[in-house]
């Protein structure tokens, strides 16, 4: 039995099945760059809100007026993202 791999966002869980193709990917990982921040901003000294951070993620990715940049441009900010210990390296 095969078992189909899934893709996983920027914090390790498998995107939702509207999110498709490479932009709508990055859009959604921005999202929840943002969302992730905003959580550990609130609450420093615990993970981050899991159902906070999926509702933000959400409402962030569904919004016509998030200005999404280039992959090179979400690479720095995931690299930023990753030094500063808000997702796993790697």
């Amino acid at each position: 039995m095969e078992t189909e791999e899934l893709e996983l966002d920027v914090g390790g869980t498998p995107y939702p099945p509207y999110v498709i193709g490479a932009e709508a990917r990055r859009k959604w990982n921005w999202s929840k760059l943002v969302a992730i921040a905003i959580s550990a901003r609130n609450e420093p000294s615990a993970a981050p809100d899991s159902t906070f951070v999926w509702h933000t993620t959400r409402g962030l990715y569904n919004d016509p007026s998030l200005a999404v940049g280039s992959a090179a441009e979400y690479e720095a900010d995931l690299a930023q993202a990753r030094e500063a210990g808000l997702v796993a390296t790697g």
